[in-house]
Parts: structure tokens; C-alpha cells; sequence
């Protein structure tokens, strides 16, 4: 079985960064946080730089930065 290793999504939702920033991360040799049923490994990100408080969050699907709605959807439909 090959276990792949992802960022933990609320992380990259609250990162400074963006998700380009991401492509040549190496997250297998990161700390491990969750394990999911699928074996997908959640780890935490070492390149992780929180965003300001005032930035919305960012859309994993998009990279749109976006206040949620009042139902919790996105504006950019994602």
C-alpha cells in the first residue's frame, strides 16, 4: 500500500503563502498529524506562515481568498 502525505487543509486554508508555494514540499519527511482511513497521511506543514487575521481563507480548490458566505460556501462556487 502507498500512504501518501498531504498538509493538514486548515493549514494551507489560513497560509500566507499560497499553494504554489507548496509544489516542491516534501511532505512525507513532515511531522505526521492524522491518519486517514484511505492512508493518506495529514502532516504539519513546516512551511506553513499563518496569514493576518483580517485575510479571509483561502479556497484548496481555486486559491481564491474568500469570506465565506453565510451557509459556509465560497463565493468562487467551490
Amino acid at each position: 500500500m502507498t500512504t501518501s502525505h498531504i498538509p493538514k487543509g486548515s493549514m494551507c486554508t489560513s497560509c500566507s503563502r499560497g499553494s504554489s508555494a507548496c509544489a516542491d514540499l516534501r511532505f512525507h519527511s513532515m511531522q505526521p498529524i492524522q491518519r486517514y482511513q484511505d492512508g493518506t497521511t495529514a502532516v504539519k506543514c513546516v512551511n506553513h506562515q499563518a496569514a493576518d487575521a483580517t485575510t479571509p481563507p483561502m479556497c484548496l480548490s481555486c486559491g481564491a481568498r474568500n469570506h465565506p458566505l453565510p451557509d459556509g460556501s465560497l463565493p468562487c462556487g467551490h
